[in-house]
């Protein structure tokens, strides 16, 4: 936990950082440091009570469509999802299977929501490391569930919580760092910030925010060129290793015995590449393919008009659309950054650089789903805004004000209990168990082949592989323009489509539960 504030000072480097003069056990011993550490501990544990009761029951209670299934199945044999291959995600996920009586696809979801709450709680620890009193930052920590995004986030299980979880991890060590001058936090941190790109290679844009936070707060206490020297080579290694390590994964799992092998199913309909069994020279191109994820470039790059288009889409994004929520939040906003940066500039440097990070991919990337990952802005601006609030809950004020910031924390969860029925139930709507249900694999014929798009498969995939459910059947991914091609490979076997398309409706199929036949 972080050392308490008695009173602020000034610091050569890093401005008015609202931190004790006293350091170490001396200032952690304090009467004023005792209260505030068991203020802490009090908003997170009311904090995540109120996330855990309303967020468990709305997770999907089994397998999903799309990519939340593909985590889903990957993790539980550990297979490869779509690029870039997220192994740090299935690595986890696969541990998180491995609890007793929890069934796998529904233990992700779990792990996937725990780290929404590793991520509130540093929301507060940040704050509370910007000078915020303990029961505002808890309070703007509860407010980030409201957004839509961060909700939909937090209760399906999606890959963009695990990657805000370990980026806003390394932002917290680094801060640390700069305040303790510990080595391991400076090296944890390049640890998780390496697990965080080897994840989401755009992230890699981040990386001069952190070197430069990493030298302002290393320049004071490095004085000589060995310790300059060995403390960046260790830095770049433990970066590095996690790249290190997908590769490798990569690499080992893309087999044609992976239960699950995202990129010998899109191979096996496109015929990009060559097999994993041609040698060393095919397998490398393969996971070069699958680890840069350059299935997805063509959607990198704009003109000025898209980028107009995107900051537009941005804008509702994450304010109203009206012109007055947006200038008056966008004030706010900047109020927080500025204050930030005078209190820590490492801190003013790294939420800065999520947000700019953020923004420029945004632009760039044409997408405008979950691809178009805001998490780190919406991350920034809420500490940001935190910042601003602390003008008038201060961290250490008067009895009255900390009165009146406790009181702010319980109304906020009070509305947030209260307005959770009327939030979207994103866990159902992705929810696979009705269609699985309807399906009933063992009710298709022996040697049953099903063609299906790729979010439909990830399901079917789940059942045989994990539940055991007819292996005999022969599950194809494939998109609806090559489902005639691909069957034309199992002429001899019965044929279902898991989805109806409009070019086959002369071509003699027929209805079969949820799905269609194609008549011989």
């Amino acid at each position: 936990m972080s050392n308490v504030p008695v009173g602020p000072h000034r610091d050569e480097h890093f401005g008015d950082t609202t931190r004790p003069t006293p350091s170490g056990n001396a200032a952690a011993s304090t009467p004023a440091a005792k209260a505030l550490r068991l203020q802490i501990i009090a908003v997170l544990i009311l904090l995540v009570a109120i996330v855990t009761i309303i967020g468990i029951p709305r997770l999907p209670p089994g397998v999903c469509y799309g990519d939340a299934g593909d985590l889903q199945l990957a993790s539980a044999c550990l297979g490869i999802t779509h690029p870039p291959g997220y192994t740090a995600y299935v690595t986890l996920g696969r541990l998180a299977t491995l609890l007793p009586g929890v069934e796998p696809a529904y233990a992700v979801s779990l792990l996937c929501m725990s780290l929404g709450i590793l991520v509130l709680i540093l929301c507060v620890l940040i704050q509370v490391e910007l000078g915020v009193n303990p029961w505002a930052a808890g309070a703007v920590a509860l407010l980030l569930t409201a957004h839509p995004r961060f909700w939909l986030n937090l209760t399906t299980p999606e890959v963009y919580m695990p990657s805000l979880a370990f980026l806003v991890g390394a932002v917290y060590l680094v801060i640390r760092y700069a305040r303790t001058h510990r080595q391991i936090f400076v090296y944890a941190a390049a640890f998780l910030f390496g697990v965080a790109i080897a994840n989401r290679p755009p992230l890699l844009l981040l990386l001069p925010f952190f070197v430069i936070a990493w030298w302002l707060a290393a320049r004071r206490r490095e004085h000589s060129a060995y310790r300059w020297l060995k403390s960046s080579l260790v830095i770049l290694g433990l970066g590095a290793l996690p790249s290190f390590y997908s590769f490798a994964y990569l690499w080992v799992r893309d087999t044609p015995q992976t239960p699950y092998n995202y990129l010998e199913q899109h191979n096996a309909e496109n015929h990009e590449y060559r097999q994993s069994t041609a040698g060393s020279a095919a397998k490398l191109e393969r996971v070069i393919w699958h680890a840069s994820a350059k299935q997805f470039h063509y959607r990198v790059g704009n003109d000025w008009r898209g980028i107009r288009a995107k900051l537009r889409w941005l804008r509702v994004q994450l304010v109203a659309y009206d012109a007055l929520p947006y200038t008056v939040i966008g004030l706010l906003g900047v109020l927080g950054a500025v204050v930030t940066l005078r209190r820590n500039v490492i801190a003013g440097i790294l939420l800065c650089g999520l947000c700019l990070q953020t923004a420029f991919f945004v632009c760039m990337f044409r997408d405008v789903g979950q691809a178009a990952d805001l998490m780190p802005l919406l991350f920034s601006s809420v500490v940001f805004g935190g910042v601003t609030l602390s003008l008038l809950f201060p961290q250490g004020g008067n009895p009255r004000r900390n009165v009146a910031a406790c009181a702010l924390m319980i109304a906020i969860s009070v509305l947030t209990i209260l307005h959770v029925p009327h939030r979207p139930r994103y866990g159902a709507s992705i929810d696979a168990e009705p269609y699985l249900k309807e399906a009933d694999l063992l009710t298709f014929p022996k040697n049953s082949v099903i063609i299906a798009v790729w979010t439909e498969s990830l399901p079917l995939l789940y059942e045989q592989y994990l539940i055991g459910t007819r292996p005999d059947i022969k599950v194809v991914i494939a998109q609806p323009g090559n489902w005639l091609r691909m069957a034309k490979e199992y002429a001899d076997r019965p044929i279902f489509f898991a989805r109806k398309d409009g070019l086959l409706k002369e071509r003699g199929i027929t209805p079969f539960r949820n799905m269609w036949w194609l008549a011989d």
